[in-house]
């Protein structure tokens, strides 16, 4: 039989100081982040560089590049460290099967939940993620984490102040019209359009915005089903507004463009004070709602997605 090789001593330290200084870009940046001197960090990564016997980081006056075997490394010392915390989530919590309830907006769930799914069942697959979707942005979400019906909310901040809330990503408010119109780019090129809402929560928040910078908004057509008001838009019947989460990607169909004044609205995760704490919301975000996975799963979403 094979001698089996040697796996090298890589903590869980050693693994998340690495992480940093590549997503930082330098050792002092990490240094700051993980509240460790510099020395600290800088001992860390050769420590790994020496179990390997490879260079992961080129060092320079402008910071820490990674090499190219460092990026494949990177990629599996994720891995390793999302495996770390979930073992030490499950012997924190007791438990090793149950369900975690998350209740989100479509949009928010469509990009940035169910791409994940896998690495959630990877690390946890005895513990169920309950996904709960609406078409709203705010109320049910809220109302959601309040009742107890789920543990975690995804929705447009700020909610009720007895919840716990956490700042992930800003999204922009665009104008939505058929591929064949003329851009419309001030209000006033707006106000001869015929505008087709889309009633969901957010769009108090729309009309006061128009309000506050041009004049009240006068609907042509109102629907809560986005299907049947892309529908119009699409056979050129007037135009609506959705984030860039909720617009559809179908550039052959439609355009958007900035609101002449922008609008933006921001997501955040949401639960009690009781919740907050417990190990598998740390583990949610520090994996599926992590800014380095909510960046990898926003690219191709352009200017108008902006990670906190």
């Amino acid at each position: 039989m094979g001698q089996t090789s040697r796996l090298p001593r890589l903590t869980a330290l050693r693994l998340r100081t690495m992480l940093e200084v590549a997503r930082c870009g330098s050792f002092s940046g990490a240094a700051l982040e993980l509240n460790l001197s510099q020395s600290t960090v800088s001992h860390a990564v050769s420590a790994v560089e020496t179990e390997l016997g490879l260079q992961v980081f080129v060092r320079g006056r402008h910071g820490a590049t990674l090499t190219s075997p460092g990026q494949e490394v990177l990629r599996h010392a994720r891995h390793a460290l999302h495996a770390l915390e979930a073992m030490a989530v499950c012997a924190a919590s007791g438990a090793h099967q149950g369900e975690l309830h998350l209740a989100s907006c479509r949009s928010v769930l469509r990009h940035f939940i169910t791409p994940a799914l896998d690495t959630w069942r990877q690390y946890f697959p005895d513990i169920a993620l309950r996904l709960h979707d609406f078409t709203g942005e705010h109320d049910d979400i809220e109302c959601a984490v309040l009742r107890g019906d789920a543990q975690v909310g995804l929705g447009r901040l700020p909610m009720h102040p007895s919840l716990v809330s956490v700042p992930l990503l800003q999204d922009e408010y665009l104008v939505v019209t058929a591929r064949h119109q003329s851009a419309s780019s001030t209000w006033a090129d707006l106000q001869r359009l015929p505008y087709i809402l889309c009633d969901e929560d957010c769009a108090g928040l729309i009309a006061e915005h128009m309000a506050r910078h041009a004049q009240p908004p006068r609907y042509s057509a109102r629907f809560r089903d986005i299907g049947t008001v892309l529908d119009l838009v699409a056979a050129g019947e007037g135009y609506t507004i959705l984030t860039r989460l909720a617009a559809p990607q179908d550039s052959g169909s439609f355009q958007t463009s900035p609101l002449p004044t922008p609008l933006w609205r921001s997501i955040g995760l949401v639960t009690t004070t009781a919740n907050a704490a417990h190990p598998w919301l740390q583990h949610l975000r520090r994996t599926l709602l992590s800014e380095e996975a909510l960046r990898a799963r926003s690219r191709g979403l352009g200017p108008s997605v902006r990670i906190e």
